[in-house]
């Protein structure tokens, strides 16, 4: 069925909002021409697609369902359901997914790169390298050799020789085709692997090669002022916050820098009984961008912490609780994990939301973490 031209209009205007970097206007009005034209599988997958790349996954999921329902045989949607499950930390039903679509179609590309990619993410090596081998058969698309060099670089050295993989990085950097984003991280991953080679000139270069591949906006100064305000109001909010009644679950909030052993505080916890590994998961972000949507593409805060009334505590605890649920995977009376470094962004709000949650704040030389 054709695209309802109010939904059609709502669209076009959502994306050129977003081109102006309206994030908030943007998704708004996507939303809005998703609902305007729920007869049309074809706007429901538009709009999934450009909420999915803005990191909006539990919304972008709910549209891809939708257009399933009317374009049930629409193989890549399926794909793109699946890498939306796999964002959320869905991994069973993801690759559950991928499955199937391969089962149906063994030669779908998108599908064998996104079922290796996560297992690549679970830590299954053999597996991994299987599914791999696999799509070095297939007919990719011209992305394709640097897909493969970065599936093959994150196995390196634990499965691969790195002299292995570092001449199918160097050439994957090389290719035109190549986003900026992916090329950074391409460059990153040659410069991991050549220092640990003791190759460090090397690596130095190709280390420098990713910041100038890939530098996205970024102004200190302004984002100091942000935070500073962000403490002041907090500060001057608390008292008037009340904590969420419910009790909630048992949550081990692990936070600090990247790369200041928060996944090794994560395993030793994961070691004890009634303890479950959840990963980095971006519930609290997530609840947050929907309640304040901040402007552009920064860390979404919640700018106005003195409206927190008991009503929105309680209704924001409840959400939190159950988006954490089916990531992870707890049993009842277990604890829980969740090791997303940015969280030290919403310590006064994990306080408010789980009054009997742990919070571990890992700290580390800042040479180390540099």
């Amino acid at each position: 069925m054709s695209v309802p031209p109010k939904a059609a209009h709502k669209l076009q205007r959502g994306q050129q909002l977003l081109r102006q970097r309206d994030v908030p206007g943007g998704i708004k009005l996507i939303k809005e021409a998703a609902d305007a034209g729920r007869s049309s599988a074809q706007l429901q997958f538009t709009a999934a697609h450009q909420l999915h790349t803005l990191g909006r996954t539990d919304d972008a999921a709910e549209l891809y369902r939708r257009g399933r329902k009317l374009d049930h045989a629409n193989v890549n949607a399926r794909v793109a359901l699946g890498q939306c499950l796999k964002a959320r930390g869905d991994h069973a039903t993801a690759l559950d997914m991928f499955d199937r679509v391969l089962a149906s179609k063994p030669d779908h590309y998108h599908a064998a790169a996104s079922r290796a990619e996560l297992l690549v993410d679970q830590g299954a090596t053999e597996a991994a390298l299987e599914a791999i081998e696999t799509l070095t058969r297939l007919p990719g698309d011209a992305g394709a050799p640097a897909t493969l060099a970065l599936l093959r670089a994150r196995l390196s050295p634990k499965a691969i020789e790195p002299d292995d993989v570092i001449p199918e990085l160097r050439a994957a950097t090389q290719l035109q085709q190549v986003q900026p984003r992916l090329r950074g991280v391409l460059f990153g991953e040659l410069g991991r692997l050549e220092e640990g080679q003791g190759r460090y000139d090397d690596a130095f270069r190709a280390y420098s090669a990713s910041k100038q591949a890939f530098r996205p906006p970024w102004d200190p100064d302004q984002h100091t002022a942000r935070i500073s305000r962000q403490i002041e109001r907090w500060t001057e909010a608390w008292e008037s916050i009340p904590p969420a009644k419910a009790e909630g679950p048992e949550i081990v909030f692990i936070l600090g820098m990247p790369r200041s052993g928060t996944t090794l505080i994560e395993q030793m916890l994961a070691q004890l009984d009634g303890v479950v590994a959840g990963g980095e998961q971006s519930v609290l972000s997530q609840i947050v961008a929907e309640r304040n949507p901040p402007p552009g593409l920064v860390q979404p805060l919640i700018e106005d912490p003195v409206s927190l009334d008991a009503r929105t505590v309680e209704l924001m605890a409840s959400d939190a609780t159950k988006r954490y649920a089916p990531k992870v995977g707890h049993k009842r009376g277990e604890t829980f994990t969740d090791k997303q470094p940015g969280n030290y962004f919403y310590v006064p709000l994990i306080l408010k939301l789980f009054p009997r949650a742990t919070i571990i704040h890992c700290v580390r030389s800042p040479l180390d973490v540099c």
